[in-house]
This record gives C-alpha cells, sequence and structure tokens, in this order.
C-alpha cells in the first residue's frame, strides 16, 4: 500500500468502537484502488473492526474508476441493519457490497420496518424522495449520573468565550478540559481559523459539551503541522446537541474529519456540515471512533 494512498470514509475512517443510528449524505473525491480487494473509499465507514448498528449511507462517490463500497472497505467487525442508498437499482451492480445497497424508490417505511426493523417514524421523505433524519426528536437529556454531578457548568455565549476555553482546555487546564460546558447561542466565526477542542492526544477534552441544539459556524480547521484534525481534536469525554459547520484544510494532515478526529468517548445527537481538503486518512464526521456515536449524520463534501 502506498503510503500516500488516500483512505476515506464518508462517516468515519476507522471504527473501532460503538456508531448506531447514524448516517452520511456526502460526496466524496476521486477514488484510488489499493490492492486486489480493497478500494480507497467508503460510503460509510472504510476500516470496521467494532460494531455498527442501524446506520446508512448515501454518498456519491465522484470520479471512481473501480468497483465501489457502499458501506464498507474493510470489515473486520460486526454491523446490523446497515444499508446504503442509491439513485437507481441499475448503479447497485457497480457496488462489491450490493447485497448491502438499495434504490431509492425501495427504502419504504414498510420494507425497513419488516427486513431491517428500523422505525421509520424517525424519517420523513419530501417530494424529491430525499430521506433525512428528523432532527427534532434527536435532543439527548443528561442522564441521571450528570444531573447530579457537582460541577459547575460554563455558560458560553459568543465566539471570544468559547475560543479563550479552547485555549485554556489545550493548555491542559485541569477547570476547562475536566468541566461541563453549555453553549447558550448560536455561534458565526465568519471564516476564522480556530484550534481544534482538545489539539492532540497529550491534551484531549475529557469534559462534557453540551450544544443546546445550536450550531457553530463558519469554522476554518487547518491541519498544518498536526497530527490529526477536526472541529474536537482528541475527545475523551461527552458531546451532545451540537451542529457544526466548517471546513477543513487537512492537505498536510495524516488524520482529519470534521467534527472529531479521534473519539475516545461518546457523541450524542450531533451534526456536522463540512467541506474538508485532504489527502490521507479521511473520516467526513469523525476520522477514528474507539468510543460510542449515536444518532449523528454529516452531509458535506470532500476534495483529494
Amino acid at each position: 500500500m502506498s503510503r500516500q494512498s488516500k483512505m476515506e470514509g464518508g462517516f468515519a475512517y476507522r471504527n473501532t468502537g460503538t456508531i448506531k443510528n447514524s448516517y452520511a449524505a456526502v460526496k466524496i473525491g476521486t477514488s484510488v484502488q489499493i490492492g486486489r480487494n480493497k478500494s480507497g473509499n467508503a460510503g460509510f465507514v472504510y476500516d470496521n473492526s467494532g460494531e455498527l448498528d442501524h446506520c446508512f449511507s448515501r454518498s456519491i462517490m465522484r470520479k471512481w474508476k473501480k468497483e465501489k463500497d457502499g458501506l464498507i472497505a474493510v470489515n473486520k467487525g460486526r454491523f446490523h441493519w446497515c444499508f446504503f442508498v442509491v439513485s437507481r437499482e441499475k448503479k447497485l451492480k457497480k457496488f462489491r457490497d450490493r447485497e448491502h445497497g438499495f434504490a431509492k424508490k425501495d427504502v419504504v417505511p414498510a420494507f425497513l420496518e419488516d427486513t431491517y426493523q428500523w422505525d421509520f417514524t424517525i424519517f420523513e421523505r419530501d417530494p424529491a424522495s430525499k430521506m433525512e433524519f428528523l432532527r427534532e426528536n434527536w435532543h439527548c437529556a443528561p442522564n441521571g449520573l450528570e444531573q447530579s454531578a457537582v460541577k459547575k457548568t460554563l455558560e458560553i455565549g459568543n465566539c471570544r468565550q468559547l475560543l479563550d476555553w479552547i485555549e485554556r482546555v489545550n493548555r491542559g487546564e485541569p477547570e476547562a478540559a475536566q468541566g461541563n460546558v453549555l453553549l447558550t447561542d448560536n455561534l458565526d466565526f465568519y471564516g476564522k481559523e480556530i484550534p481544534s477542542i482538545g489539539c492532540d492526544k497529550q491534551h484531549p477534552f475529557l469534559g462534557t459539551f453540551d450544544g443546546g441544539g445550536h450550531r457553530i459556524a463558519g469554522v476554518v480547521l487547518n491541519g498544518k503541522g498536526a497530527a490529526e484534525i477536526g472541529f474536537f481534536g482528541v475527545l475523551e469525554g461527552t458531546v451532545r446537541n451540537l451542529t457544526v459547520d466548517c471546513i477543513v484544510k487537512g492537505k498536510d494532515c495524516p488524520l482529519a474529519a470534521a467534527f472529531c478526529a479521534v473519539n475516545e468517548g461518546e457523541i450524542h445527537c450531533c451534526e456536522a456540515v463540512c467541506a474538508i481538503h485532504a489527502k490521507r486518512y479521511v473520516g467526513l464526521f469523525v476520522g477514528e471512533n474507539n468510543g460510542l456515536i449515536e444518532r449523528c449524520c454529516v452531509s458535506g463534501k470532500s476534495y483529494g
């Protein structure tokens, strides 16, 4: 395998943990062929040795010259009731894992409920038959343990407060890196470059970040000189109820993702909207997942 080969998953590059009730709706760039049996890209996860449960992809692979992987390129783990969607049935013959794919017209409530044990009440169909999660049903409430926690919650309501807090996390200050945060408003950085939260494995984020259902937009993440880049770099805590809209400049970074580069913790009810420019290991929502991700989605484009 060439050292410079790009390997990419529409949702995650590598999964050794658990991803459930999540989906990817992205456009993936030019593919390369690696060896005889696996391609450079996959619609949901490139390399899975963990568990996938009730996940799907409707990712579009652009300029693909070889056989495609609609769901997983390399699987050493388990997946349950997962599938991918293409626009027309005749396109399925181009996919190596075509047995897990369906034409859009066939993805209807009765079929999914009977065959894949999906609860279709979390979906809707627009006139063009585009399938989406109903995000208003996603809100993730704190569990009893967190509600009874003694830790004081830091409320963040503007960009300056967020940047100050990120700087403290990345210095390893325990109060910031291990604390509880609540986002109280939508934020827009208007194209400003900001550092990852938990900039590396020596300075992870270990606390709890609740987005409160808000959106952080206009973010640019620059991975130059970093081992990994994402809005959250290395996460060992919990994130929930947050949407991130960002551009990722990851051409000089080995591992690139929009929402989280390396997840060792938990991510619940979150969304990434992204454009990623990278050429090594890419997952559009998460780079490497070793923890738990549930009720999350990603949309956007990846460029080689």
